[in-house]
């Protein structure tokens, strides 16, 4: 079964385990550099703690202004070097790194809400 983070109605689907490691990865990262009260640290355990097979982890409710995505994609940065370390992916989960998750990185990188938008 798969698991994804959605992000501004965009689905970034991914096996189970894989969503589950970059939870748990991006959950302590978030604790170790911003503190484990911080509201990103806090949403992201959250995330981790209910976890369960085919989850759909909403990240506009956690992202809701420019620095909090900012901050999270450090972390994702951080936590796609550690999982890639660690040697956790198969040759294909390290191609679903490459596209799916640099996929959702840039979605969030440049993301402009739409009150934001000069035009729709």
């Amino acid at each position: 079964m798969s698991a994804a983070f959605d992000f501004a109605g965009q689905v970034h689907w991914g096996t189970n385990g894989s969503i589950e490691a970059y939870l748990d990865a991006l959950a302590t990262i978030a604790a170790e550099r911003f503190g484990v009260e911080d509201p990103l640290a806090v949403a992201l355990r959250r995330e981790r703690e209910q976890f369960y097979s085919g989850a759909v982890v909403f990240l506009d409710t956690i992202l809701n202004g420019a620095e909090e995505r900012a901050r999270f994609v450090a972390i994702l940065d951080a936590a796609t070097s550690q999982l890639l370390l660690d040697g956790g992916f198969t040759d294909i989960g390290v191609k679903w790194v490459e596209t799916e998750v640099r996929g959702l990185r840039e979605r969030i990188a440049r993301h402009v809400p739409p009150e934001d938008r000069l035009w729709p």
